[in-house]
């Protein structure tokens, strides 16, 4: 019979099992009838004949069990009895079932959490058509030091003919600004796309129809689709919206769709609403500014590699056609996935989900300890059982049964842990970082998770549950049924699971306590060392000038100096200041330099600096310390000489043991810019992914026009009447403009820290468990050695042993298996932290201080655990020990 005949069948009789009973019941009674009614007829007497009837058929119920076991029935019912029993042993032993189920719960729990969160953000599907085959695209220099957006000209000629790629589409986040009747301005974080690109993610609108593909062309009629959200907290969820006009920086614009809900591009953050590109022949002939983010869709077959090749080969030619602009750049491709993943949610993620693999591991070694106890303690009773007929593979499943019962209890109960855990892990993720996380950043138990967590227990009670269980399959009936049988063999090949075990634990906790003290001591620099500016009293504001007026560098200028003036006489406020970019805000600028007066390295050699275009007063607000020279000016105005100032790392690193000021910086994609440096500041929150200080320049904001810009006061008031006052600031010089995102500077820096902080603080709250599921391993391993070994610690005191020598000995066992624990330990450490580099905050994958302070806590636990058992040894009565012999 094939396995699907086999399981049809049992489940046909598990769920018609009455019926088949009575069938079976009639059946034999029919036979048994029969027969003896064919003896009366024969010339038998009844009752003789109802004798032989029972001589030959025999009792009716093991036939029945016969008709059982080959339809399967015997299975489901020996797995009911297995299940009734654990129940009882485990009723019978409450302490153990409450320490066992936390214990794995625990473990369970937090793995479940973290499963959720590496579900979410890194393994579920993106939520787009064939997500495998889209791909984020980027410029970069050849060494890969920095990346940029694409430069138009070449997105067109990528796109022109291209034999790997069914769509490209470009897209950027410009601010809009929203007007509405009766209200004040609003801006929005919008997404600027291509005509085709919802139709290339697969995304139809909700209502309303998509972008034709004439509509990203100069002078197309301006047109919209508004996300889900802001349709329904601006406009009331109203359908007859489709077709109306709204005004969009300043202009009229239709909208044609609504965007289905939830609907969000990871990459772009949280856009309320999307219009196509309209760029001009001009705008389309730009090779030298790289603006565009770009997303293509492979064609069916086409492999990530192959569309590298492709793109990587043309960037190349391209570095020929065009080398005052195209010199020194290439292209960088990721699938979208992995794109969205690299943006911090995945490298975290994977590295917490491994860490906390290691707490189940401990969790579940501990319970297995446990086990390997109590199944010593019923060695008589399975010696019993053995003895009395039952099978050894019977015997086995039954144990086995009891481990997963114990398991599966477990995971009911850590579904509870895993709802804790993933609150406060979503808690803990700012809300600006959630909208650049895919599938909406909703966390939540879902039914993967919820399979993941039955798989986890069912596979942790299987692994962890079988030995302890072999353990007593493989017992000796006759030693068994001895009266101290079950004392006396403690120090066979139970101590010996037991040992290995907890040599296992204390290596994992030891992983985990290295990775978790890095993390910490990562945090703890974060937040203890100096950012070079004052963050205490700052507000920051974001502008964007959309409108179409302020494309004339003067009027910039005039609207710039109209709202500076304004804020500083707001109530409150001590300076304030404009800069392009904010430190921690996220974004800066990036450029090629040069020292004038060197030999200029070739492109793929040339260095990189973060530069920033800033007011006047832009230092004094911040807080910023000059250490050389002089600050901006009046004098530094759009006709006089370009001046910069650096940060100490550009000094350093450029004039090391020179003064700066006065030096020249060539700078720019062909180097044809010069700056002159007047001064040098403190570092101050210019910092690459590990915190470290990058090199960064400092334009006169007066020199260096800017559409976009952050406002900064320095205040001494409550931050709500201030942002208020901003934004009266800004409609007094221009009623049509409006402020995006008031934050405190805290608040900034909060956000750039959140990856760090967030890891930091969970894999801490897992080290503290492994520590302590670590301590309560190697205690009750030693107390179970004391235990088992009374008799022999009695005829040791009798014989003149000292009851010091008695402690030793206990205290000697435990540091050796500690002892070998930590020397794995060691070597898992170093493995696994050269994976966490990239969330390392300025701390060595090898810091020596931690792996040493570390070991020597692990082991400090570790002698503590062994002292109660090591105590209640040496205080063991001789008398007392002995009775039983």
């Amino acid at each position: 019979m094939s396995l699907l005949a086999k399981v049809s069948t049992i489940l046909h009789g598990a769920f018609r099992r009455k019926r088949m009973e009575q069938d079976m019941d009639a059946e034999l009674r029919f036979h048994v009838a029969r027969y003896t009614e064919d003896l009366i007829r024969s010339g038998v007497a009844k009752e003789e004949a109802e004798r032989r009837a029972r001589i030959e058929f025999g009792h009716i119920e093991p036939l029945k069990e016969e008709c059982r076991q080959a339809r399967g029935l015997r299975l489901l019912d020996e797995t009911g009895q297995d299940l009734r029993y654990a129940g009882r042993m485990l009723r019978k032993a409450p302490g153990f079932a409450a320490v066992a189920v936390v214990t794995l719960a625990l473990g369970i729990g937090a793995n479940t959490s973290i499963f959720s969160v590496l579900n979410t953000f890194v393994l579920k599907p993106l939520p787009y058509a064939n997500p495998d085959r889209l791909l984020a695209i980027w410029s970069v220099d050849e060494k890969g030091r920095w990346r940029s957006g694409v430069a138009p000209a070449d997105l067109y000629d990528w796109r022109r003919d291209s034999p790997v790629f069914e769509q490209i589409c470009a897209w950027r986040n410009p601010p809009y600004t929203l007007q509405q009747q009766g209200s004040n301005p609003e801006q929005l974080v919008g997404g600027q796309v291509s005509a085709e690109f919802f139709k290339m993610l697969g995304v139809a609108p909700q209502l309303g129809r998509d972008f034709l593909p004439q509509e990203d062309s100069p002078g197309a009629p301006r047109v919209a689709i508004l996300s889900n959200d802001l349709w329904r907290s601006h406009f009331a969820g109203d359908p007859a919206m489709i077709g109306k006009s709204i005004q969009i920086d300043g202009e009229a614009a239709t909208v044609v769709g609504i965007a289905p809900p939830g609907f969000h591009l990871p990459l772009m953050g949280k856009a309320m609403l999307w219009m196509p590109f309209a760029l001009s022949a001009e705008d389309r002939a730009n090779r030298r500014r790289g603006y565009l983010g770009v997303i293509a869709r492979m064609k069916p077959g086409v492999s990530v590699s192959r569309a590298t090749m492709f793109l990587k080969t043309l960037a190349g030619r391209m570095q020929e056609t065009y080398p005052a602009t195209n010199r020194g750049r290439t292209v960088q491709m990721r699938t979208l996935r992995d794109e969205i993943g690299m943006q911090g949610a995945k490298d975290p993620t994977v590295i917490l989900f491994g860490l906390v693999g290691c707490v189940l591991l401990i969790a579940c070694s501990n319970v297995a300890n446990l086990i390997v106890g109590r199944a010593v303690g019923r060695q008589k009773e399975m010696a019993v059982r053995l003895a009395i007929g039952a099978g050894r593979a019977r015997l086995l499943r039954q144990l086995l049964t009891e481990n997963l019962v114990l398991f599966l209890m477990a995971g009911a109960l850590s579904v509870l842990f895993a709802l804790w855990g993933i609150r406060w892990i979503a808690d803990s993720i700012p809300l600006q970082i959630r909208d650049y996380l895919p599938n909406s950043g909703a966390l939540r138990v879902d039914l993967p998770t919820l399979l993941y967590t039955l798989a986890i227990a069912l596979l942790s009670g299987l692994v962890f549950g079988f030995a302890p269980a072999f353990h007593c399959w493989r017992m000796d009936v006759n030693h068994g049924l001895k009266e101290s049988g079950s004392r006396g063999s403690a120090g066979g090949s139970a101590s010996r699971l037991k040992n290995c075990l907890i040599v296992l634990e204390t290596s994992l906790a030891l992983v985990v306590l290295v990775a978790s003290g890095l993390l910490v001591k990562g945090m703890v620099k974060m937040y203890a060392s100096e950012n070079g500016l004052n963050p205490h009293g700052l507000i920051t504001a974001r502008i964007f000038l959309s409108d179409p007026k302020y494309a004339d560098p003067k009027k910039d200028r005039a609207f710039t100096k109209a709202v500076l003036e304004q804020l500083s006489i707001l109530p409150g406020v001590e300076s304030a200041a404009l800069a392009m970019y904010f430190p921690y805000s996220g974004n800066n600028g990036a450029a090629r330099y040069a020292i004038e007066g060197r030999t200029a390295p070739a492109p793929a050699e040339q260095s990189i600096m973060m530069f920033d275009a800033v007011s006047t007063d832009y230092f004094n607000t911040m807080g910023i310390p000059l250490l050389r020279g002089r600050v901006f000016s009046e004098q530094d105005r759009p006709d006089s000489v370009p001046v910069a100032l650096i940060n100490q790392t550009m000094a350093q690193r450029n004039w090391p043991g020179e003064d700066p000021v006065g030096k020249r910086i060539r700078w720019g994609t062909n180097l044809d810019r010069t700056l002159t440096v007047v001064g040098v500041v403190k570092d101050n929150g210019g910092i690459d992914e590990t915190g470290m200080p990058h090199p960064q320049t400092f334009l006169a904001a007066e020199q260096f026009p800017m559409r976009g810009m952050t406002v900064a006061l320095r205040t001494r008031s409550d931050s709500v009447d201030v942002a208020a006052g901003i934004r009266r600031a800004v409609q007094a010089v221009d009623g049509s403009q409006a402020v995006l995102r008031i934050q405190t500077m805290e608040e900034l820096m909060a956000e750039q820290q959140a990856q760090f902080s967030v890891v930091g603080q969970v894999t801490s709250f897992f080290a503290l468990l492994s520590l302590f599921l670590a301590a309560l391993g190697i205690y009750g391993v030693m107390a179970y050695s004391v235990a088992a070994r009374t008799q022999e610690f009695g005829i040791r005191l009798a014989l003149g042993a000292g009851r010091g020598t008695l402690a030793g000995m206990v205290l000697r066992q435990g540091m050796k298996l500690t002892l070998l624990g930590l020397a794995i330990g060691l070597a898992g450490a170093f493995g696994v932290t050269r994976l966490m580099s990239s969330i390392l905050y300025q701390v060595s994958p090898n810091d020596v201080p931690t792996f040493t302070g570390i070991s020597a806590l692990l082991l400090v636990v570790a002698v503590l655990a062994c002292y109660l058992p090591a105590r209640r040894a040496s205080s063991i009565e001789p008398t007392r020990a002995l009775r039983c012999e």
